[in-house]
């Protein structure tokens, strides 16, 4: 199956963008520091009769890199909006992954009449998470921002990273996506100077969930390394209409990246029984 490749412009900044198959459009918006996160989804037969698209967002892979301020939340939002007009396309399915699920919240919220349903793999939601869970986020970045502002962009990510997937997250990530690590430490600086400090201002909470009205699944892998994945799972389920849930039996929040199958099958499951409206 062919792909098509190419760049949309947004405010000058050009986005680039990889599509594969037919049928109903499903956006695959990738986790932070892992540009191409997504990318083995584009390829897994259970998601055969869906037209494809992953892209990357400012800053990261072949998009253009970030200057100046961080790129809000609602920018993110905006972008994917822009990125669907200029692919022709007026609604489409949302598939996000950690930061990447975050974006396609703010999607929902801002412009529902663009999303059909709306999958969510492991975002960052601080406001479900408990004093422990929290501690966490707050202590991986008190190591990683210090780095990365010091010029160690490998050794911040290494810190970030190990708080997200876990120990031996490295060996996966090389295995599955060759090149990805230096690629994530070309990238730190959308992540960290752009997205964490976005993440960190973004106004979305409780309220904001219970307006959500896309079919919504929330994904969630088996593992225990940091609870506050589990306690996002339910915080989405108790607040996001209707949601739905499936646990993945992989066991980090490397998710699709460790092993796409059974992630590609529950996300097409879902999006079987929630098509797009006619």
């Amino acid at each position: 199956m062919s792909d098509e490749t190419g760049h949309v412009e947004v405010d000058g900044v050009p986005l680039s963008y990889r599509i594969r198959g037919h049928g109903e459009p499903v956006l695959l918006l990738h986790a932070g520091f892992v540009a191409d996160g997504m990318q083995l989804l584009l390829s897994a037969p259970e998601l055969e009769g869906f037209r494809l698209v992953a892209y990357h967002r400012r800053g990261y892979g072949d998009s253009g890199r970030v200057h100046g301020p961080p790129v809000t939340m609602v920018r993110q939002a905006e972008d994917v909006a822009v990125l669907l007009d200029r692919l022709g396309l007026r609604r489409a399915h949302l598939v996000g992954h950690s930061f990447g699920a975050n974006v396609a919240l703010q999607v929902a919220a801002a412009a529902p009449d663009r999303v059909g349903a709306l999958v969510l793999m492991e975002p960052l939601l601080g406001f479900t998470l408990s004093p422990e869970a929290a501690a966490g986020v707050t202590d991986a970045a008190a190591t990683a921002m210090p780095l990365f502002a010091s010029g160690d962009s490998a050794g911040a990510l290494d810190a970030w990273l190990l708080g997200a997937f876990g120990p031996g997250y490295r060996d996966v990530l090389d295995r599955a996506l060759p090149g990805a690590w230096e690629r994530a430490v070309a990238d730190a600086p959308a992540a960290f100077g752009s997205e964490i400090p976005s993440l960190q201002g973004w106004a979305f909470g409780p309220p904001d969930l219970a307006r959500v009205r896309a079919p919504t699944l929330s994904v969630v892998n088996t593992g225990t390394y940091w609870g506050g994945f589990r306690e996002t799972h339910e915080a989405l389920l108790s607040g996001v209409p209707g949601a739905e849930g499936a646990v993945v039996p992989v066991a980090s929040h490397l998710l699709q990246i460790a092993d796409p199958g059974p992630v590609a099958a529950v996300v097409a499951d879902f999006l079987h029984r929630h098509p797009l409206p006619a």
